[in-house]
């Protein structure tokens, strides 16, 4: 909405392609996690892209088609996706898997770029509660974090610090238009 179909579209394909590269060139395991972490907000996007444009795109009579096949297309990635990586990962060639899809990830790219039509920019975010959801994340996250310590004192201040938060955005929830 901010952007425009085109412009959020490339740039979650530039994302992704940015955490392909990050992946393939990582030097330590934190980047590597780091950088899949991009890939997965860009694949994600991509992923959400592709479905919100079947409504702008795609005759009526046409859209359950085109929902099947994107779907086809990803649960074929994520059954055959694990067996490319380790294909390459198999002959000490990780690196390879990451970079394979450069190339794939650059054209597509490209030609989401030439080929999807611009829609019209809004310049401002939609009404989701980003804040209250970012600390509702927060929460999730402090709690996440008890399981990685073996200190009572540490998993209580964490524990506290979600409930805290929880109440919080339940709090902001309850208060918002």
């Amino acid at each position: 909405a901010i952007y425009g179909a085109r412009t959020a579209y490339v740039g979650a394909g530039a994302i992704f392609l940015a955490g392909l590269i990050g992946a393939a060139l990582a030097p330590s395991m934190y980047v590597l996690v780091g950088m899949r972490l991009v890939q997965g907000i860009g694949g994600g996007a991509i992923v959400a892209m592709a479905f919100t444009m079947i409504g702008m795109l795609i005759p009526a009579n046409l859209r359950g088609r085109a929902v099947a096949m994107i779907s086809t297309v990803w649960g074929l990635a994520t059954v055959v996706g694990p067996a490319f990586g380790g294909g390459f990962a198999q002959f000490e060639m990780w690196r390879g898997a990451f970079w394979s899809l450069v190339v794939l990830t650059g054209l597509f790219t490209y030609f989401a770029w030439k080929i999807t039509p611009q829609t019209e920019a809004h310049g401002r975010f939609s009404a989701l509660p980003y804040r209250r959801l970012s600390i509702l994340g927060a929460a999730v996250l402090a709690l996440s974090l008890t399981s990685q310590t073996d200190d009572l004192s540490e998993r209580l201040a964490l524990f506290a610090l979600a409930l805290i938060l929880s109440v919080w955005s339940f709090w902001r929830d309850s208060h918002s238009g």
